[in-house]
């Protein structure tokens, strides 16, 4: 199975009009149910927010946004085809700048490929501490479409400047597997990275989830969770520790993790891309993620599990079930509608409302062979309580 799931990023297959239908199409309501709590999720219409072509950007969001404001407008960060982006704008329409803030370094043994911060927070100092999604790219061979393959980690930096200039810490959280693990022959993702970052609701810890790529034993690509206290000593890096059966008792560098969420047929299905946020208004966690059905993939039938899911916590470590918010291919693959990095944007840090942002293209792929490099796009979102 592992040997057919290297061959998917040769495929490259004409969209029908019926698959975009099923990407564009609106939801009446998700109902989840949490610790005897009802919440219903409604989405609007897909709509185009930027192509980038104005920004000079292509293939962003390539992880999940990261909102420093959103009043006036909207100042966030991005990554776009291998760096960090600061852009700013009067709203998500109108994203009118866009600046390099953090891109690889070439004689790096971490971040000589890809660095692309995913997640901020900011102590009372001032500082503003970035995790991104950092890639080693020497010595891996490509995926079968051309996109270069890497080791994954997920690295720190740090601003004093309100995210307009960053210094390098170096990884906190790195995979139990080293950069030479193969699972099965060609496997060109490697690591752990795509990182997302959210402060617990007592303010006591830093919660990082992330996407563990090295398929140890029979979990798949899953995702992961450490935490490190949000009391840091000047001059010194956040110290993280992974969750591994119910307890944070593993280092962040190389320590062995537990999947925390479950998905039906985990031999078939694979769970990657986090994005959490504590909606203070709701008391509860939601996570946005990427799930992967490989049957989707591996036949012509056209989609049936794969897409962007939703997960609801209270405590931020024990998540229920994800439920499908929409359809879509979630690894992109050349002439097929592809999604990713979906983020929750609330209007304002107590409201059940807001944008759902995230990448997407019709028809994923360079402009050379017809295709269209995913951009941003969103949708508004509305939560409410029963």
């Amino acid at each position: 199975m592992l040997g057919k799931i290297a061959l998917l990023f040769a495929l490259t297959l004409s969209l029908t009009n019926e698959n975009n239908a099923q990407v564009a199409a609106s939801m009446d309501g998700l109902e989840l149910v949490l610790a005897g709590e009802r919440f219903k999720i409604s989405l609007g219409e897909h709509q185009l927010l930027n192509d980038g072509g104005d920004l000079g950007l292509e293939y962003f969001p390539d992880q999940t946004t990261v909102v420093l404001s959103n009043e006036p407008g909207p100042r966030i960060l991005t990554a776009a085809t291998d760096s960090t982006f600061l852009l700013a704008g009067k709203d998500w329409k109108s994203l009118s700048s866009a600046r390099k803030v953090l891109a690889p370094v070439a004689d790096s043994v971490y971040d000589n490929g890809y660095a692309g911060i995913a997640g901020v927070f900011r102590t009372r100092a001032g500082r503003l501490y970035g995790i991104y999604h950092a890639e080693d790219h020497r010595d891996i061979q490509r995926f079968a479409s051309g996109v270069p393959g890497y080791y994954a980690s997920v690295a720190m930096a740090y601003s004093d400047d309100s995210a307009e200039t960053w210094r390098r810490l170096g990884p906190v959280i790195t995979s139990s597997k080293g950069k030479s693990w193969q699972k099965y022959p060609g496997q060109a993702d490697r690591g752990a990275g795509e990182p997302s970052l959210v402060i617990d609701k007592r303010a006591k810890w830093i919660y990082v989830y992330y996407t563990e790529h090295s398929r140890i034993s029979s979990t798949g690509v899953h995702i992961g969770m450490a935490r490190a206290s949000t009391r840091i000593a000047q001059g010194s890096t956040p110290r993280f520790y992974k969750l591994r059966d119910g307890e944070f008792d593993q280092p962040g560098i190389g320590g062995l993790d537990s999947p925390i969420i479950t998905l039906p047929e985990p031999s078939m299905s694979e769970a990657l891309i986090p994005h959490v946020v504590f909606l203070r208004g709701l008391d509860t966690y939601f996570m946005t993620l990427s799930v992967n059905y490989w049957g989707d993939y591996l036949t012509d039938r056209g989609l049936t599990n794969s897409g962007i899911y939703l997960s609801i916590s209270k405590d931020g470590v024990s998540w229920n079930d994800p439920q499908l918010l929409f359809q879509d291919y979630t690894v992109p693959l050349t002439g097929r509608t592809f999604s990713w990095g979906a983020t929750l944007v609330a209007d304002n840090e107590n409201a059940e409302s807001g944008w759902l942002v995230y990448g997407h293209s019709s028809r994923w792929g360079g402009s050379a062979i017809g295709g269209t490099p995913h951009h941003l796009v969103g949708r508004r979102f509305q939560i409410l309580r029963n």
